[in-house]
């Protein structure tokens, strides 16, 4: 149990990190400020039973870093993370169980001169195991940079091990080009999170199965704005090549992903096995709901509808290309200038659902 508390750490060389660490058992780090470092805390090798509270760590290239590290039973509470280029949090590679993320100041994690940079990155895309672990009750923000996110899982991909079984609740996440980012996970909940700001979309979820995206808010407007900065986040929901996938209870306000040709709030890409229940999608700009080439798809009990000052959704619901096993049923559906629900698509079924009025602005 090495006990490493009230210290101050700064670096005065490019290549210097705060705490290394290999072959410990039940570190406990707290009330330390650890800055201008390359990585704050580099976890290697093979470490247990870990404690990360009370920090602050700034102006690092990454923040905490797991680095091909076989780690079990980790707890990050209670610390301020921000400014380090790369991520404030970063996992690569390695063996990780049970990793808790709860109750941090996770922000402006990000890099306007590097390809990629998340807040959050859990990375076993070059092989590795990170399963169980849980991301609750944070305030995760930066600043849109390219190949930014708020929050990035990626897998191997093929029959390697996955990110599984990961929970994301009740956090508020904004201000990158992609909120959420999953590729190659399996076995997610992502449920009451607050959504803003997501310049490319809100969640991307590509060749991901076994997801649940429920009862989060969707909603690009802040009352205090004092620039145009973020007046071109276009949010909204990406599946592509997904399965066993449900979103259900949602609200999206606003989305204006997509375009003339293609996509919508929330677009389902060469999908199958996708419920797509009880959502509410206010003033989408293209389409509320585009399913493409998807099998097994079921929408229902949705309400999609614009204000009658927008009147620019084209719209309501649009599905296209194969469609076996597709059912669109019991939904209230506004009206766009193609048409409320704009069935192109072979194979699907579209029955039983009731056309909405358009409200006035609030």
């Amino acid at each position: 149990i090495p006990l490493i508390d009230a210290l101050e750490i700064l670096g005065a060389h490019p290549q210097a990190d705060g705490l290394e660490l290999r072959y410990t058992m039940q570190p406990i780090f707290r009330s330390l400020l650890l800055r201008d470092l390359r990585h704050g805390i580099h976890f290697m090798a093979y470490n247990r039973n870990v404690v990360i509270t009370g920090c602050h760590i700034y102006h690092c290239g990454i923040g905490v870093y797991f680095d091909a590290v076989n780690l079990h039973q980790t707890i990050v509470s209670a610390n301020h993370i921000s400014y380090c280029r790369q991520a404030g949090i970063k996992t690569r590679g390695g063996e990780i169980r049970n990793l808790q993320i709860t109750g941090n100041d996770i922000e402006y994690n990000y890099d306007l001169a590097g390809t990629e940079s998340a807040d959050i990155w859990v990375d076993s895309s070059q092989g590795g195991s990170l399963c169980e672990g849980t991301i609750t009750g944070n305030t995760i923000q930066a600043i849109r940079s390219p190949g930014g996110a708020n929050i990035r899982f990626v897998g191997p991909g093929g029959d390697s091990q996955q990110n599984q079984h990961w929970t994301i609740t009740g956090n508020h996440i904004s201000n990158q080009e992609v909120n959420i980012h999953l590729v190659h996970a399996r076995g997610f909940t992502i449920t009451g999170n607050s959504f803003l700001r997501g310049q490319e979309r809100n969640l991307v979820i590509n060749d991901s199965r076994n997801i649940v995206v429920s009862s989060n808010v969707f909603d690009p407007y802040r009352s205090d704005f004092r620039s145009n900065r973020y007046s071109k986040m276009r949010g909204g929901i990406s599946i592509g090549r997904g399965r066993n996938i449900i979103l259900s209870n949602n609200l999206i306000n606003e989305a204006t992903c997509g375009s003339p040709e293609a996509g919508g709030a929330i677009t389902v890409t060469e999908s199958r096995e996708i419920t797509i229940a009880g959502c509410q999608i206010v003033n989408a700009r293209f389409r509320g709901i585009h399913v493409d080439r998807g099998t097994n798809v079921r929408v229902t009990d949705c309400l999609v509808n614009e204000d009658a000052t927008s009147a620019r959704m084209l719209a309501g619901v649009e599905l296209t290309g194969p469609c076996p096993g597709t059912v669109v049923r019991g939904n209230g559906v506004g009206r766009g200038r193609n048409g409320d629900i704009v069935n192109r698509a072979t194979g699907a079924i579209v029955e039983a659902n009731t056309p909405v009025v358009s409200a006035p602005a609030p």
